[in-house]
């Protein structure tokens, strides 16, 4: 059994950053935000992104950095399948290892940013470190079962990323399956009348605003356009936190032509996000 557990680790550790190319990206990219750092005086400042698919598949990332190259070095950090919580830690993770933009834009929905959801084993081994599982256990109401199994994720590799390993075996045997997947329908979050979901954004801005200015870092927030509610409530709140709240495009002003899955944009919307994202980026309340 030990041998065997030894091997699935090894495969885990070794193999899967090379056979899946999106768990390979996620740790490059991981990897690359922790070397971020201010920039010099008179250079580019440095801003990261993090954000979920939303943003991977909205923003075409290297004419953003083309078109703002000379004021921001913009990099990102992508992780599939995160929300408010995931980031929250993650961040605390990324500054305790030296993490020092000059800037911090997170990108979220109005339902990820109320979600008290996190990516689960995953988000336990490569968004957390080991001081924050009892923190975010707390925070999102997990059992002493879920807890111990955070714990465990965060220490085996193998045990956080089986269900990317299925994933990547189903792939490889079943393409239909992932086929499937991908273009299943998107049901609507059920959205909290403004009256509730603001308190709550403006609590959950003004704690990642702290964050990052503890660590010397200006804290925006960033709208991907959605067929959702919510976008409105997130502006309210960021004026009421004193954050700058970004979104270029109003949700619901997009027609299905401009999404792949009625969720994420496909290349025509993510062309137009990015048109009128760089402008914003570009504007002197932002930097």
């Amino acid at each position: 059994m030990a041998l065997l557990w030894g091997c699935a680790e090894a495969v885990s550790v070794v193999g899967l950053e090379h056979i899946s190319k999106i768990h390979g990206r996620i740790l490059r990219e991981g990897r690359a935000a922790e070397q971020v750092r201010g920039a010099p005086r008179g250079q580019p400042e440095t801003v990261i992104f993090v954000a979920n698919s939303l943003f991977l598949e909205g923003v075409d990332f290297p004419k953003l950095r083309t078109q703002t190259s000379g004021k921001l070095d913009a990099s990102r950090y992508i992780v599939e399948g995160t929300a408010y919580y995931d980031w929250y830690y993650g961040l605390r993770r990324l500054f305790r290892s030296g993490m020092r933009p000059d800037a911090v834009v997170l990108c979220l929905n109005p339902p990820h940013l109320l979600s008290d959801s996190i990516r689960g084993d995953f988000s336990a081994r490569f968004l957390f470190d080991a001081v924050d599982i009892w923190p975010v256990s707390r925070d999102t109401r997990a059992n002493l079962s879920a807890t111990s199994g955070l714990y465990l994720a965060h220490f085996s590799n193998f045990y956080a990323t089986r269900n990317v390993l299925r994933s990547v075996f189903t792939g490889k045997v079943a393409p239909a399956v992932g086929v499937m997947w991908s273009t299943s329908i998107f049901s609507d979050a059920i959205a909290r009348p403004d009256s509730e979901a603001i308190p709550v954004m403006r609590e959950r801005l003004v704690a990642l605003k702290r964050l990052c200015e503890d660590n010397g870092a200006r804290f925006s927030f960033l709208i991907p356009p959605t067929r959702q509610l919510g976008d409105t409530a997130i502006v309210a709140a960021g004026k009421q936190a004193g954050v700058l709240v970004m979104r270029p495009v109003p949700n619901y002003s997009l027609g299905t032509e401009y999404y792949q899955d009625g969720f994420h944009l496909n290349t025509r919307g993510a062309e137009l996000f990015t048109r009128m994202l760089v402008p914003a980026l570009l504007d002197p309340t932002f930097q």
